[in-house]
This record gives structure tokens, C-alpha cells and sequence, in this order.
């Protein structure tokens, strides 16, 4: 647990770099963020890529996995096993493993790649890149990312594509980044609403008809029954085998006792807040205002299958987006009431942080080095 209080005190505090312009003797010259990004995300990308694959639940089937794609007598042969989807993954795995097929050198790229998708969505989106990367530790996606590193491979690929696609609809790279992504893990499938959410606003602004749409959406799919669940596990098999009780980290069930509705709760106080705030200024569709009609989606269906882990994993990257929103949000705030916001977001969220830490959900602690 120590090394996670290190973590977490080095991200608050090196913060500090944020608004500086680094340089020295004119050879280089560095703005504060992107000397911030450096500074936190380095740490984060030592303690999981030198983490033990005993660090997460998923970590050391994930490495057997690999082991065996990278082992593989050919490509064919590889993409061919039936024990995990994702021919993409199956792909990467295989040519990587021509550098090393050890649990330690998978641990590393896959972190090595979260890492640096992460950082670069929080550079390109934040308006507070230490508070995004502070809500990326204490919203737990840090923790949740050493449990399942191929679906996050996945995440980032996913939440880097939706800022191409914002930017230009046909963008090729865009497009390509999230059929990619879903080649990686097919449940990335599902983030496709965040797309549409930015084609419709882009297109048609904030109009409440949209809004209307995602609701009655989600609404729709909370109603959907367990029977309903074991049709969507028909389209992604891989995790049937969460559902015979078995495994410890189980996806139909309640492992985290449906803590993680407090989270959707604060998610949904912060739409609540940015609307207060966007009825008493002009609305700007920037890429912010794009998504909330995908997030807004996301909390209705988050808080009303709270105890279904299928879901919360299926939530995942929309949970992403807010790391943009969250600061977005309380950056229109005067400073008294900024601040106000500030003590009790951060104070809420470390708390988050050590529940996580006292309920071990994820296999995280205690902290060990992979050989």
C-alpha cells in the first residue's frame, strides 16, 4: 500500500511543474505539462511494467496467453487458437514474440502502450492535466488497467480515435485506430455510441432531442433482465468464463459490493454542474460538450447495473472520458467556488482511492517487482 501513497503523493505534488516553462542554456526548451506528463506518467509506467504478474487478476492468464499466440508455429496457427478473441491481439502477440515470450517482457509492452495512449488523451483533452492525471489514479483506472491490459490496449487505441474522429468525421486514422481497437477486444464495440454522440452534436449542436435519444436509450437497456446479460455474453464468449463462480474477480456478480454507483453518482453531480453552469453562458460545441450525451448514456446504464461487474467493465472507457470533463467542468467555476469543489472532489477521491486499497478488489496489493 506504501508504494501506491509514493504514487499518489508524486502525481499531487509534482503539479508543481504544471505551469513552468522548463529550459536549459537554450538546448531545450519544455513547456510544464508536457515535463508534468513525463515526470507522473513515469512512475505509473514503472509500477506496471515491473510489476509481478501476481499484480491483477487477469495478469498472469494474459501472459500464458501470450505466451502460447507467441509460441505459435505460425501466424496462421496463432490466429487460429480459439481460446481468446481478438485476432489483432493474437497478431501483435505473435510478432512480438520473437523479442521474448516471458510474462515480464508482456507486462511491459502492455503497460508501455496503456501508458503512453493514456498520457497522450489526457495531453490533447485536459484543461487540468494534474487533475486528469490525479481522477486517472483516483477513479481506480489505474488499478483497473493492471487487471485487464488487453482490453485497455483496446481503451486507449478507442479514446484516441474519438478525438480524430471529432476532428474530421471521415478521418481515416480515426476510423481505422477503432476498428483496430475492436480487433483487439471485441467489447470495445460497444463504446460506438461515444462516436455517434460526437457525429450528432457536431452536427446538429446540443439539441435536446439528441439528449432525449441517449436517455431513452439507456433507460431501454436498464431494463434489461440477467437473462438479457447471457445474450450479450453470446457475442463475447471470451467471458463466459466469469460466470461459473470460479474465477475470483467474476463478472455476473457483485465483487465490489456496487461500491462503484458512488462513482456514477459523482459523475452525474458533475453534468449536473456543467449544465448549471452552461444555462448562464453561451454553449460551445467543443469536444467536451460532444460526448456528454455518450456519458450521460453511460451513468443512467452505471448506476442501474452497479453490482454487474459484465457492465462496469463494458463502462469502462466512457468512465475515460470524464478525466476531461471532471476538470473541463470545474474550471467555469469563480476560484471561492472552484476551491470548494476542489476539497471535496479530492477529499472524496482519495478516500476512493484507499477503498480500493482495503478491499484488494483487483489483486493490487500487496505490491510486488516481476523478476
Amino acid at each position: 500500500m506504501e508504494v501506491y501513497t509514493i504514487l499518489l503523493l508524486w502525481v499531487i505534488f509534482t503539479g508543481y511543474f504544471s505551469n513552468k516553462r522548463i529550459s536549459y542554456n537554450h538546448i531545450f526548451n519544455i513547456s510544464g505539462e508536457k515535463m508534468y506528463l513525463f515526470l507522473s506518467f513515469s512512475f505509473i509506467w514503472i509500477l506496471m511494467a515491473f510489476r509481478s504478474p501476481y499484480i491483477g487478476t487477469d495478469t498472469l492468464a494474459y501472459s500464458e496467453y501470450y505466451a502460447a499466440f507467441a509460441n505459435a508455429n505460425s501466424l496462421t496457427n496463432a490466429l487460429n487458437e480459439e481460446f481468446l478473441s481478438g485476432d489483432v491481439f493474437k497478431f501483435l502477440s505473435y510478432f512480438l514474440g520473437a523479442i521474448s515470450t516471458s510474462s515480464a517482457f508482456y507486462i511491459f509492452w502492455t503497460s508501455t502502450f496503456i501508458c503512453i495512449g493514456i498520457a497522450l488523451y489526457i495531453y490533447r483533452t485536459s484543461k487540468s492535466i494534474p487533475m486528469s492525471t490525479f481522477l486517472f489514479l483516483t477513479l481506480n483506472l489505474f488499478f483497473i488497467s493492471m487487471n485487464i491490459g488487453r482490453q485497455w490496449i483496446a481503451i486507449v487505441l478507442s479514446l484516441n480515435a474519438l478525438i480524430f474522429i471529432y476532428k474530421d468525421s471521415r478521418s481515416i486514422l480515426g476510423w481505422g485506430l477503432f476498428f483496430l481497437s475492436i480487433g483487439i477486444h471485441n467489447v470495445i464495440a460497444l463504446f460506438l455510441p461515444a462516436y455517434i454522440s460526437v457525429l450528432l452534436v457536431k452536427r446538429y449542436g446540443s439539441n435536446k432531442f439528441i439528449y432525449y435519444a441517449f436517455i431513452l436509450c439507456a433507460l431501454s437497456c436498464s431494463l434489461l433482465s440477467f437473462v438479457d446479460m447471457i445474450t450479450v455474453l453470446q457475442y463475447f464468449p471470451h467471458y463466459i468464463r466469469y460466470i461459473d463462480g470460479t474465477n475470483p474477480d467474476g463478472l455476473i456478480g457483485d465483487t465490489g459490493n456496487g461500491k462503484i454507483v458512488i462513482e456514477y453518482i459523482l459523475f452525474l453531480c458533475i453534468l449536473v454542474l456543467l449544465k448549471i453552469k452552461n444555462k448562464k453562458e453561451r454553449e460551445q460545441v467543443d469536444f467536451v460538450m460532444s460526448i456528454i450525451p455518450a456519458v450521460l448514456f453511460s451513468v443512467i446504464i452505471g448506476i442501474a447495473f452497479s453490482k454487474n461487474n459484465l457492465m462496469n467493465r463494458i463502462l469502462i472507457p466512457y468512465q475515460c472520458l470524464f478525466l476531461t470533463i471532471i476538470p473541463y467542468t470545474l474550471l467555469k467555476y469563480k476560484a471561492v467556488t472552484r476551491v470548494m469543489l476542489y476539497i471535496i472532489l479530492f477529499s472524496g477521491l482519495i478516500f476512493n482511492y484507499y477503498l480500493r486499497m482495503d478491499g484488494n478488489l483487483g489483486n493490487i496489493i500487496p505490491y510486488e517487482i516481476g523478476i
